[in-house]
This record gives C-alpha cells, sequence and structure tokens, in this order.
C-alpha cells in the first residue's frame, strides 16, 4: 500500500507540480514541509471524495442543507488546489488551511460537540505547524481557542437549533476546553 502511494505522489509530483524526480532528495526544511503538505492534500482529496458522498446524502435525508453545501465547497476547493498548477504552493496551504476552519466551523455551528468539528478544529494547529512554523502554530491554537470558547455562546443566541450545552454544562465545557486547548499548544 505504501509503494502504491509512492507511486501516486511520485506521478502527481511529476504531472501537476512538476517536481522531477530527482529533486526528491532535497533535505532542507522547507522541501519536507512542502512534501509532507502535497502527501496531506492527495490524502485529503482520496478520502475526501470518499467521505463527501455519504455526507451529502445524509446532510439530504436529515434536511441539513448547509453541511451539504459546505462540504460541496470544501472537496471542490480540495480537488481545485490539488490540481492548480497555477497556484503557489504557499497559497496551496493558505487556502487548505482557511478551508479546513470554514469547514470545521459550519460543521460546529450545525452538529456541535457530537460531530467531528473540535477533531478537525484542532488538527488544524497541528497542520499548520507542520506546513508553516511553530509561530503559525502557536496563532492557530489561538483562534482556536477563541472558536471553541466564544462560538457556543454567541451561536445559541443567534442562531436557533443548535444547543451546546444540553449534553454539558458551561463548566463541563470549559474544563473540557481547557484541556483540549493546552494538549493542542503542546
Amino acid at each position: 500500500m505504501t509503494q502504491i502511494f509512492k507511486n501516486i505522489r511520485n506521478r502527481y509530483y511529476e504531472k501537476i507540480i512538476s517536481i522531477p524526480n530527482h529533486l526528491y532528495e532535497g533535505k532542507d526544511l522547507v522541501f519536507l514541509r512542502n512534501d509532507l503538505f502535497f502527501s496531506i492534500l492527495l490524502i485529503t482529496f482520496f478520502f475526501g471524495i470518499l467521505a463527501y458522498i455519504p455526507s451529502v446524502i445524509l446532510s439530504v435525508e436529515h434536511e441539513k442543507y448547509a453541511i451539504g453545501i459546505i462540504d460541496t465547497i470544501a472537496i471542490a476547493t480540495i480537488t481545485y488546489i490539488t490540481f492548480s498548477r497555477k497556484l503557489s504552493i504557499t497559497t496551496k496551504k493558505i487556502i487548505f488551511v482557511v478551508n479546513a476552519y470554514i469547514l470545521a466551523l459550519i460543521l460546529f455551528i450545525y452538529l456541535g460537540i457530537k460531530g467531528p468539528a473540535t477533531i478537525v478544529l484542532f488538527s488544524i494547529s497541528l497542520l499548520s505547524t507542520l506546513f508553516f512554523s511553530k509561530r503559525v502554530g502557536l496563532i492557530s491554537v489561538a483562534i482556536n481557542a477563541a472558536v471553541y470558547f466564544s462560538l457556543p455562546f454567541t451561536i445559541n443566541n443567534l442562531i436557533p437549533g443548535p444547543n451546546f450545552f444540553n449534553d454539558l454544562t458551561v463548566n463541563a465545557w470549559l474544563i473540557i476546553g481547557f484541556n483540549l486547548i493546552i494538549f493542542n499548544t503542546i
């Protein structure tokens, strides 16, 4: 399986990104970060397509149209940055991270803590650190904290439907949030 992925990645690098095979031997941090980004981008593209189909079907079945729309936009964005030859690597990374944040926010609003939003939200800081730098990762942790601690209180007052505190008390939410932020910072 690993060899199959390496072959796909190598063909992707040659055809889409135009990186010849002999340049894989670069050892600098920027190259390794870019290589990691493209590997994760390809994995996200393939598994995103697999997750997209049942997600849209279920969102329509349960009349959660916003989730179906944002899933469509998210997978279209991932498809575009995966195959675009016009975008720089940095631009692709930024779009990838912003796309993940938007997806996490919509999932958080409509599914609350029962959905995958918390996992997506907190994985963004890890990916940001790996793709960019420790500074960008820490900024991402600060954004995560702001979202995690402010969104439920704001949404409960603005949008009818999602109630974040049906399953947890406010104190439990804060305790869990602080632990997640501390763990995310590490």
